[in-house]
């Protein structure tokens, strides 16, 4: 089976480089490392660095790897409850982010019956993404009731930005920032949480005043290393990009007769597109145990930088070209590749924000945190001190 390896050195350097960039704001930070589904060896290099706190996308992710990991009240749930596991996030969850009177009720009745000290909400608020929160006009009403909750405490409020839609933060974001919380203080709820995410607000953040931002949920930094919304770097790097590398297994080679219309780009018997690699004639072909069952990948392999599907050519393979891609295998042309190419060499592969999602929840992967290198990786740095902006 293909093999996700998880490269603990490089997570360190880039938990230390997103460290310093929230000192630098004056932000803490809330980690969501749902793309490598909140793997226990992740969380537990970032606890050495420092953060205390995590953020979780889905309840069950905590399980994901056979147990739970950290205590409760440093866990927290970032995606709305459905009414029906209210239970399951006041048992699982300290901290939550909500929008209806619902299941803020179900929350406050599953806190009593547990017998739990509490819980803490962030009312989510939509400021143009389009995806979860509650209008503005709204907050208030949902706020005040709330507050007449016993075993459920709002601590501020959170919204969310390029997630649903493309739209980025609008040009008053920080005012209406300012009027929610200039709210919230006016009903009793004193310096408030302002939560925001995803990602995109690294290269925000550096172009517009922080007021009154007190929280920046990311993952990207963390686990790829690069700004994937704008392409390009993300402020306060190095960041290392080699913390997750799917490394597969050359199964077989062969030399094929390519013809004109065998790989034209425009079908597949499966419906979907197929990388159209203009490469015709005597072709050496390599097939490698990697296909859409263990990375979800759509095809045409998108290899542009930043695309969330995109996975890299095999840097330890230089002159292959992805050929084709199928259910379980992955095909290269490796007809260019300076070296010899042999069955069963190992290659390794970089995969995008998708391709990490679907493998670190496949069980058709195997996981092993280690400390394999990106070749053109940058070179680590001694640990930082105590860092108080992690949470």
């Amino acid at each position: 089976m293909p093999v996700m390896t998880l490269n603990t050195e490089a997570l360190a350097h880039n938990a230390r480089k997103t460290a310093e960039y929230a000192d630098r704001w004056g932000v803490s930070l809330l980690p969501v490392l749902k793309a490598v589904g909140s793997h226990p060896a992740a969380l537990a290099v970032l606890r050495e660095e420092g953060f205390a706190r995590f953020g979780f996308a889905e309840a069950d992710e905590p399980r994901f790897f056979g147990r739970m990991d950290g205590e409760r009240p440093e866990r927290v749930l970032i995606q709305l409850t459905p009414p029906s596991q209210a239970a399951k996030t006041a048992e699982l969850f300290g901290r939550s982010c909500q929008t209806e009177p619902e299941v803020l009720q179900a929350l406050d009745s599953a806190v009593k019956a547990a017998g739990l000290p509490g819980h803490e909400v962030l009312l989510m608020v939509d400021l143009g993404d389009g995806r979860e929160g509650l209008p503005e006009s709204e907050v208030a009403a949902v706020l005040d009731f709330a507050k007449g909750l016993t075993h459920v405490g709002v601590v501020g409020f959170g919204t969310t930005m390029c997630c649903l839609s493309d739209n980025r933060p609008p040009g008053d974001f920080s005012e209406r920032l300012l009027a929610l919380w200039d709210m919230f203080a006016e009903k009793g709820i004193t310096e408030p949480t302002v939560s925001i995410g995803g990602s995109y607000f690294c290269g925000w953040l550096d172009e517009n005043p922080v007021r009154p931002v007190t929280e920046l949920r990311l993952g990207d930094p963390f686990i790829l290393g690069e700004d994937i919304y704008r392409e390009k770097a993300l402020p306060g790097g190095p960041f290392r990009q080699d913390v997750c590398g799917l490394r597969v297994e050359v199964v077989e080679l062969k030399t094929r007769w390519i013809a004109d219309d065998d790989e034209n780009g425009f079908g597949h018997a499966s419906g979907q597109l197929v990388p159209p690699v203009r490469r015709r004639g005597l072709r050496r072909r390599a097939l490698v145990n990697m296909g859409r069952f263990h990375v979800g990948l759509d095809s045409p392999v998108n290899l542009r930088k930043g695309n969330p599907r995109h996975i890299s050519l095999p840097c330890d393979l230089p002159g292959a070209e992805i050929a084709g891609l199928t259910a379980g295998y992955l095909v290269l042309d490796v007809t260019d590749c300076p070296g010899p190419v042999k069955i069963g060499q190992k290659v390794t592969f970089w995969p995008g924000y998708w391709g990490l999602s679907q493998a670190f929840r496949n069980p058709a992967v195997k996981i092993l945190a280690d400390e394999a290198r990106r070749p053109s990786s940058v070179v680590d740095e001694p640990a930082a001190g105590e860092n108080p902006a992690r949470g």
